[in-house]
C-alpha cells in the first residue's frame, strides 16, 4: 500500500464530509447504509459519544451517497506539482479568461527552453512528481514535445497540459504529444452548443476540434479531463454539457470553474458576469443528472466555490475553499517569477464579518475580494450545525 495515497484519500474524505455537514464516521456509515442489499452496519464504537455520533448516520445517508465512490478517482497520482505557464500566447479570445489582454509586451514573455529544462530538473530534485504545462495555450510552443519527453525522463509521474484542444484535433499532433510522454490532458470546452463555444473562443470550429482532440488523445492512451468555466451565457447548459462529457465523450473527469473577476473577465463583466446565486440551481440540477445517469462517474470538481454558495449535495465536491486544498502546488510564470498556489488564492480572498459565526470559519479562506466588490457579500451566509436540514 502507498501510505501517501491512503493518507490523501483520508484527507479528501474528511474534507468532503466536513463540507456536507458530516463527521468522517457518519459519512462512512451513511455510505455503507446507502448501498444496495445492505440493511445494517456493525460499528466499533468505544465510547457513548462515538455511538451517538454514528447512530445519526441512518438519517443522513442521502448526504453521503456517492461521496466515498468519488474518493479514489479524485486523488491525483502526484503529491507535489509544478505548473509551468510557458507563455501568454493564445489564439482564443475568451472574454472570461483569467489572463490580462494580450499586448506585444506580454507576448514577449515566455519561459525559454533552458529555463524550463533547468526548472524541471530542479523541481524533480526537490521531490516534485507532477508537472502541468499551461499558458496561454501550451500547444503553441514548438518545443512542447521536448519538454514532455524531458519530464518523462526525469521521472515525473503525471505529465499534463492545459489546452483548448485545437492543435490536438490533428491526430498526428495528439500522437506525437502522447509519444513524447503526455499522460493527461485538460481540455477547455465552455458550452454544449458548438456555436456558443466557438463564439466565446473567437475561433471557428473550436468546439468540433476540441471534441476531436478528446478522441485523439484517448486513442493514444492519454487521460482526458475537461474544464468548463461558468459565465453569464452558459450556466443553463451545464447539465447538457455533463451529459455529453460523460455519456458521449467519455472523459475521466470535469472541473466546473466559477470565473475569477480578474484579467479579461474583469474587463468584460458587463457582458458575461454571473453570480453564485445564478449558477447554484444549475449546478444542483447537473449533479442530480450525473448521480442518476452515471452513478459510478466522478461528480465534477467545483473550483472557486465557497461552500456556502452551494446546495448541500454539491458541497463535498468543492475543492479549493481551504488553504490546504491547494496542496504543494508551485507556479512558474512567463516573466520569471514564482508563486505558490495557496498563497496566491489566499491573497485574493478574505472572510467577511458574518463568516466568524460559520461552522467552517477556521478552515475556509472566504470569498474573492473582487467578486464581493461587484456583487456584495449577501450571498455568503454562515453555515450552522444544521446546515443540511435547512437549505
Amino acid at each position: 500500500f502507498d501510505a501517501r495515497v491512503i493518507e490523501s484519500r483520508r484527507e479528501l474524505l474528511r474534507a468532503g464530509a466536513l463540507a456536507a455537514g458530516l463527521t468522517p464516521a457518519q459519512a462512512a456509515v451513511s455510505w455503507a447504509l446507502s448501498q444496495n442489499g445492505v440493511t445494517s452496519v456493525v460499528v466499533g464504537a468505544r465510547t457513548v459519544a462515538q455511538l451517538e455520533d454514528v447512530a445519526k448516520a441512518s438519517k443522513l445517508r442521502t448526504r453521503a451517497a456517492g461521496l466515498l465512490d468519488q474518493v479514489a478517482p479524485a486523488i491525483p497520482p502526484c503529491e507535489r506539482v509544478i505548473e509551468v505557464l510557458l507563455s501568454y500566447a493564445c489564439a482564443a479570445k475568451c472574454p472570461f479568461c483569467y489572463n490580462p489582454p494580450l499586448t506585444q509586451e506580454l507576448l514577449s514573455r515566455d519561459i525559454s527552453w533552458p529555463q524550463a529544462a533547468g526548472l524541471l530538473f530542479q523541481r524533480r530534485q526537490e521531490g516534485y512528481d507532477g508537472v502541468w504545462f499551461t499558458g496561454g495555450e501550451a500547444t503553441q510552443r514548438a518545443d512542447l514535445p521536448k519538454l514532455l519527453a524531458l519530464s518523462r525522463r526525469l521521472g515525473y509521474r503525471r505529465i499534463q497540459i492545459g489546452t483548448n484542444g485545437i492543435a490536438a484535433a490533428s491526430a498526428r499532433t495528439a500522437r506525437s504529444l502522447a509519444a513524447a510522454g503526455l499522460n493527461y490532458a485538460r481540455i477547455s470546452i465552455h458550452s454544449a452548443d458548438p456555436g456558443l463555444h466557438d463564439a466565446a473562443m473567437g475561433l471557428p470550429e473550436a468546439h468540433r476540434k476540441a471534441v476531436s482532440a478528446i478522441a485523439n488523445f484517448k486513442r493514444h492512451g492519454v487521460a482526458v479531463g475537461l474544464n468548463f468555466v461558468l459565465h453569464g451565457t452558459n450556466a443553463a447548459e451545464l447539465p447538457r454539457f455533463l451529459e455529453l462529457a460523460y455519456g458521449t465523450w467519455g472523459v475521466e473527469d470535469v472541473d466546473v470553474l466559477f470565473p475569477h473577476y480578474r484579467g479579461m473577465m474583469e474587463l468584460n463583466a458587463a457582458r458575461v458576469a454571473v453570480s453564485y446565486a445564478q449558477v447554484r440551481p444549475w449546478i444542483a440540477r447537473a449533479f442530480e443528472l450525473v448521480a442518476s445517469r452515471w452513478p459510478k462517474a466522478p461528480q465534477p470538481r467545483l473550483i472557486n466555490f465557497p461552500p456556502c454558495t452551494l446546495e448541500d449535495s454539491c458541497r463535498p465536491w468543492a475543492r479549493d475553499w481551504r488553504r490546504e486544498d491547494c496542496g504543494d502546488h508551485s507556479l512558474a510564470h512567463p516573466e520569471g517569477r514564482h508563486s505558490e498556489l495557496h498563497e496566491m488564492k489566499a491573497g485574493q480572498k478574505r472572510q467577511g464579518k458574518q463568516c466568524a459565526s460559520c461552522r467552517l470559519a477556521d478552515s475556509c479562506m472566504g470569498f474573492e475580494i473582487a467578486y464581493a466588490e461587484r456583487f456584495g457579500e449577501a450571498e455568503f451566509i454562515p453555515l450552522r450545525e444544521d446546515l443540511c436540514a435547512a437549505r
